[in-house]
């Protein structure tokens, strides 16, 4: 493959165009000018020749395939056209006065030359038909003719496959990427024979890498999933999902759901067996990593059963990992959808009393409340908070003052709202 400048085929075909160039100058110059019919037929002639060959000639757009008749069908119109009009112009030779004599022999002469021209074709073309009886005889004879193509062996390499010959297969894509390092299609097929061959683990790598390359993005991914489902860990299945976030975010959050729910499982299952209590941390950080990253990803939605399924799973290990304030946070979010409102619920009030004179608590416990519809349970907490900040000496005044302010709020609402009597006003600001 030509790449760069300094390739001296690179003379070869700037000579070509030139010559080209030059030969289609001449024939508008004879036709425009001398009114020549002659140049005016081969200039038709090029014309089609090399505009219908253009589409195929890998200059303006990425084709792909180096040997192929169908790509000559047109051109070859063109082709026989200059053929017939150089067969003629030389048939009909001028040899000038006196030279009668050599005018029948020379013509018989052409016309042999011509025969033999066309049993050759014949013949050539009777052989080409045979390379085309097999896929596999086509391409060991594509690469007799193009050793040093990358397509050639990966399409050798593709046959090697579908015949099971896994090791001839993957020798053949391997020095396709030699020949040419960026050509991205050969890791689809290398990944996809290694995975067939049984070498899944060494198969992963490469078929994450072909994901990059458009013509084998999409195959890639369907072979992927598949094997994620049926053998990947909870750890494959986060690394799966945060390299899909950016190409397609509700896949990515399936994945990183998938592996919190196999993090807490394996932190349940050892904290059931008396494992390492580091351990269960441990699975549960994970967790509540795959968790946060699954987060943004759902965050542009409205509150779904999705998302808030993930904020009561992000509550619960961040309970277990001793995060309070943000595992309140989290739970009261998940009280916005009726699948998690009681399980939510439920672990709020664990934490709440768990943490009966921590002021924080209460009043991310008067959240909750709010959510749940019973803002008169909110200002109870909020009053609990307040006296709690008091009890913390001048440091803590300004977050009483917040709470109280806070309960105000939610006691001007219930005014304009529930209409309370004076009695129960009193009642709650007492």
């Amino acid at each position: 493959m030509i790449d760069h400048w300094s390739d001296p085929r690179t003379a070869l075909v700037v000579a070509m165009y030139a010559a080209a160039g030059g030969a289609c100058a001449w024939m508008l110059y004879a036709t425009a000018v001398r009114e020549s019919r002659a140049a005016a037929g081969l200039l038709w002639a090029t014309a089609v020749l090399v505009c219908t060959f253009l589409p195929a000639s890998n200059v303006f757009f990425y084709v792909g395939t180096l040997i192929g008749e169908r790509l000559l069908y047109m051109p070859s119109i063109g082709h026989c056209l200059l053929a017939g009009w150089a067969v003629d112009a030389v048939y009909n030779w001028e040899w000038g006065t006196g030279s009668s004599t050599l005018r029948r022999p020379w013509k018989w002469m052409v016309i042999v030359v011509v025969l033999v021209w066309l049993c050759w074709c014949g013949t050539r073309t009777h052989l080409r038909n045979e390379d085309w009886q097999t896929e596999e005889t086509l391409f060991f004879k594509a690469a007799e003719v193009c050793p040093g193509s990358a397509k050639v062996h990966e399409n050798l390499g593709i046959v090697h496959r579908r015949y099971e010959r896994w090791d001839l297969a993957l020798e053949e894509f391997r020095k396709a990427r030699e020949l040419w390092p960026d050509y991205c299609e050969v890791d689809y097929w290398e990944g996809i024979t290694l995975l067939q061959s049984g070498k899944g683990v060494e198969a992963v790598p490469f078929l994450r890498q072909s994901l990059g390359c458009k013509y084998t993005a999409a195959k890639a991914l369907a072979v992927l999933q598949e094997v994620l489902h049926v053998s990947a860990g909870a750890d494959e299945h986060q690394r799966w999902g945060e390299a899909l976030a950016s190409h397609d975010a509700p896949l990515a959050s399936d994945y990183l759901r998938r592996s919190a729910t196999l993090h807490i499982t394996a932190a349940a299952t050892a904290a059931s067996k008396g494992g390492d209590s580091n351990d269960v941390r441990e699975h549960y950080a994970e967790a509540r990593d795959a968790l946060l990253a699954t987060e943004p990803l759902l965050a542009g939605q409205s509150p779904t059963e999705a998302l808030c399924e993930v904020k009561y799973w992000l509550g619960f290990c961040q309970r277990e990992l001793g995060e309070t304030i943000p595992a309140f946070d989290s739970l009261t979010a998940a009280l916005k959808c009726p699948g998690t409102r009681k399980l939510a619920s439920a672990l709020l009030l664990d934490i709440q009393k768990e943490h009966v004179g921590d002021p924080a608590v209460h009043e991310r416990w008067a959240g909750a409340m709010v959510e749940l519809g019973d803002p008169v349970q909110a200002i109870t907490h909020l009053q609990v908070a307040a006296l709690l900040y008091m009890e913390g000496g001048p440091a803590e005044a300004r977050m009483a003052v917040r709470s109280c302010t806070y309960a105000l709020t939610l006691l001007e609402h219930l005014r304009g709202v529930e209409g309370l009597d004076e009695a129960q006003e009193g009642q709650l600001l007492a």
